[in-house]
């Protein structure tokens, strides 16, 4: 598995994953993955979404990108869509799949916990959707 650098990339005093926008890059891939059925474009997919979801990452920072919140919203938004479209393809092993819904999960949880009181703003929206998203492609019709 692809390891995250060492420190991570310094965003809002902690570490962060992936620099801003970087998951602007992912979707194309997703798209030209489901479009042409290669297995290099769903491999750099698994490979994005692994070194998001490994030791040290996401799980252990909480800090995916280096702006965070609401940006988180729309990286979170990308993983999600981009995952459902490479799930079932035999790319993932069975532990991969795992540690990437778990991190879906700790999305989910950190977002419902932070926005989830039912006030309303562009932070809260733009977080608590891509949220809904991550439930949807996990199929955890609670959240």
């Amino acid at each position: 598995m692809a390891e995250v650098p060492a420190g991570g990339i310094n965003g809002e005093g902690s570490r962060a994953i992936y620099k801003r926008y970087t998951e602007q890059q992912l979707w194309p891939v997703a798209v030209e993955y489901k479009l042409t059925g290669e297995k290099k474009y769903g491999e750099k997919i698994a490979l994005f979404l692994n070194r998001l979801s490994g030791p040290g990452a996401y799980p252990a920072t909480l800090h995916a990108n280096s702006q965070g919140i609401p940006q988180e919203g729309g990286f979170f938004e990308v993983c999600a869509r981009s995952y459902d479209l490479i799930k079932d393809a035999g790319i993932l092993s069975s532990k991969e799949k795992a540690l990437i819904e778990q991190t879906f999960r700790l999305y989910i949880y950190t977002i419902e916990d932070g926005f989830g009181n039912g006030g309303i703003s562009n932070w809260s929206v733009f977080n608590l959707c891509p949220a809904a998203q991550c439930a949807l492609v996990l199929q955890d019709m609670y959240h």
